[in-house]
C-alpha cells in the first residue's frame, strides 16, 4: 500500500508491520519529509540521518532483523541497518538534544501504536 516497501512476509506478524509504518510515518512528520525521501537513495545530510533515525527505531520498536530492515529502506544491506542504529546510540550518548528528541519520538510511536486497533 503506502509504504510498498513495508509489505508484509509469510510469517510476519501484521502489528509488527503496522508499528514499522507508524515509525516511518512519526519520522517523517519530525524531519518534514515523505516516506518516498526516506526509502530513496539520497544522501544530504538530512535525509541520511531522519533515514538512520527510522532504522534506529525499527530495530528497537519491531522484531524485524537487521536484514529485513534494511531490505525496506530501499535494500540496503543489513550492515547499512547496524550501523544507522549504532550511530543514532552513539549520536544520544554524545548529545543530549538528540537523546530529548528521540525520547521525544520514541513517545509519540509507541503512542501511536497503543491508538492502533488490534
Amino acid at each position: 500500500e503506502r509504504h510498498r516497501r513495508l509489505r508484509a512476509r509469510p510469517g510476519q506478524l501484521g502489528d509488527q508491520l503496522g508499528r514499522a509504518e507508524q515509525v516511518v510515518d512519526a519520522v517523517c512528520a519530525h524531519f518534514g519529509l515523505t516516506p518516498e525521501d526516506i526509502f530513496s537513495a539520497g544522501r544530504r545530510h538530512d535525509l541520511v540521518f531522519a533515514r538512520q533515525v527510522a532504522m534506529y527505531f525499527c530495530k528497537q520498536l519491531t522484531q524485524h532483523s537487521l536484514k529485513t530492515i534494511g531490505l525496506h529502506f530501499g535494500g540496503r544491506d543489513h550492515s547499512t541497518a547496524l550501523y544507522s542504529c549504532r550511530k543514532v546510540e552513539q549520536l544520544q550518548r554524545d548529545d543530549k538534544s538528540i537523546k530529548s528528541m528521540l525520547q521525544a519520538l520514541t513517545e509519540k510511536c509507541l503512542a501511536l501504536n497503543e491508538k492502533s486497533p488490534a
